[in-house]
């Protein structure tokens, strides 16, 4: 988070191959206590059921195993879009 910050990111990327996908809401909120407003995406095991409780806490798009690079790529073109708008 604090690399993010100094860099001035435009997205952060999360990859998430166990229940890390738990912690989304508790970074969010550190993100956003720190200032940061940047979209958060999250790749990797979420099961669909948890999709929305991470998507409720913030979290702009979740690409699931087996997403194409190209799916991927069309996605987070489209959020750094919105968020410099």
């Amino acid at each position: 988070m604090e690399t993010a910050i100094q860099e001035g990111v435009d997205i952060i990327g999360i990859s998430t191959l166990s229940g890390d996908y738990l912690l989304m809401p508790k970074l969010m909120k550190l993100l956003r206590e720190k200032g940061v407003n940047v979209p958060v995406v999250l790749g990797g095991i979420v099961p669909k059921d948890a999709e929305d409780m991470v998507k409720q806490a913030g979290v702009a798009e979740v690409f699931h195993p087996g997403t194409s690079l190209e799916a991927i790529i069309t996605s987070i073109k489209s959020i750094g879009k919105q968020g410099r708008e």
